[in-house]
């Protein structure tokens, strides 16, 4: 005999018809119905015994709801479905949602909260907010739970707001009542983000464009392709820019060092203790120092004045630079708290320095004034040797090339071969095409 009952799961309508086949085991079809309740969409058919019915039903359902996922989604948008719970959205889009609550267990936690209070409160989203208050603290009692929970809601509401299905979030307001740590606001940015090349770009178009009216912007642009530490690039002062054995070079030698809320402090690195380094010059770099020197000198200025100043014509002051610099970072860059940033202009160039240059990551630390992690078979840059400066400098010109134009490299050769032989070794390369070279290996004295 058969039997059909009605039911409603997530806010649309349901039938389920059984029927025993010819082997006298029930056989159920499952339909989903439009809005009306009086037309078909789909229907799925299943066996299964009573004690296993239950859970195949709903797992019949939710096959149905995401088979049919954009139709439900209008529905929604057209208000269709205005007893339809905040789950049946949630449920549908489930993937969307966890990316946008953020990554980690904090994110997956804030989800299984969400979807209690979901299935708890049984919210549409026509919903009233003070209802929807009301409810927050009877459920949560911990005010970790309810600062997730709030902060789950805005986020879901943003996404209603973007699909068409309400037209304001509600819980914005009250979701930034509550501020997250500081330990939370770093650990967003504790896995390294590395711009991309195009955004890289336009930063360095859109500050060369400005680097000759206002000096600052220069600064910024030295601070990307070298990366220098802030002090040490307001301790630059004029003499800093040399040319060293035929290459051009920033000496390193002067820092203007400032902890935060005290006034900066300008000190010398001690020559005794090699704590000075060079900065071998790309030809975009030179470019760049040499018409800020041209326009300081120009003004009357000594080669030992500082390279950078401020409006008031004294040595530009990190806290400054760091004011000045930070709103285009998180912006141009979209790189949440920036204030935990400051290094980030190193990072990208420590990244595109070994990427995209070549370097290994000793000689990366030696070009950045760190201590190198790893001194097994590192040969320190000798910045006496003159075919090592201008290799160095040719070697931060690949990527320098790489933002002026996308086809930078067109005429620089694009394979590099890293090898270790020994001393007085002789290696041969031969490519398929009949391109031959031999090199002698000869260590730099």
């Amino acid at each position: 005999m058969k039997k059909k009952e009605e039911f409603l799961y997530l806010g649309l309508h349901f039938s389920l018809s059984t029927a025993a086949d010819n082997c006298g085991a029930p056989r159920r079809r499952l339909y989903l119905y439009a809005p009306d309740g009086k037309r078909s969409l789909d229907q799925k058919c299943f066996r299964s015994t009573d004690n296993e019915a239950p859970k195949k039903i709903e797992d019949g359902a939710k096959e149905l709801l995401l088979a049919h996922r954009t139709e439900i989604l209008g529905w929604l948008r057209d208000s269709r479905l205005p007893k339809a719970p905040l789950s049946l959205y949630a449920f549908l889009e489930h993937g969307r949602l966890l990316h946008a609550l953020g990554s980690g267990r904090a994110a997956v936690r804030r989800l299984q909260l969400l979807g209690d209070f979901l299935n708890v409160s049984k919210i549409t989203p026509i919903s009233d907010v003070k209802s929807i208050n009301s409810l927050i603290p009877n459920i949560f009692t911990s005010n970790q739970a309810r600062l997730d929970i709030y902060f789950s809601l805005d986020i879901l509401y943003q996404l209603l707001l973007e699909d068409g299905i309400c037209i304001k979030n509600p819980f914005q307001e009250k979701a930034l009542r509550f501020s997250r740590s500081q330990a939370e606001k770093a650990s967003q940015n504790l896995t390294q983000k590395h711009a991309n090349l195009s955004d890289l770009r336009a930063f360095l178009y859109t500050f060369l464009e400005s680097s000759n009216s206002e000096p600052i912007y220069g600064a910024a642009l030295l601070h990307m392709l070298t990366g220098l530490r802030v002090y040490e690039l307001c301790g630059l002062s004029i003499e800093s820019f040399q040319a060293q054995n035929g290459v051009f070079s920033l000496k390193i030698d002067h820092i203007f060092y400032q902890k935060r809320g005290e006034r900066p402090t300008f000190s010398a690195l001690l020559d005794s203790a090699h704590a000075y380094r060079y900065i071998p010059l790309t030809p975009l770099c030179t470019a760049i120092l040499r018409s800020l020197c041209e326009k300081r000198l120009t003004e009357v200025a000594s080669l030992s004045s500082p390279l950078f100043v401020d409006q008031s014509g004294k040595r530009l002051v990190p806290e400054d630079y760091k004011k000045f610099i930070k709103p285009y970072i998180s912006e141009l860059f979209n790189v949440k708290n920036a204030d935990f940033r400051t290094d980030f202009m190193r990072e990208n160039f420590s990244f595109y320095a070994r990427r995209t240059c070549g370097f290994i990551d000793a000689q990366v630390d030696v070009l950045l004034g760190r201590a190198p992690q790893r001194t097994f078979e590192l040969c320190y840059p000798g910045y006496g040797h003159t075919a090592l400066c201008a290799h160095l400098a040719a070697q931060l010109d690949r990527w320098h090339r790489i933002l002026l134009t996308p086809e930078g490299l067109r005429d620089i050769p694009t394979l590099m071969l890293s090898a270790s032989v020994k001393k007085g070794a002789t290696l041969h390369i031969s490519a398929p095409l009949g391109a031959d070279s031999t090199i002698e290996y000869m260590p730099y004295l």
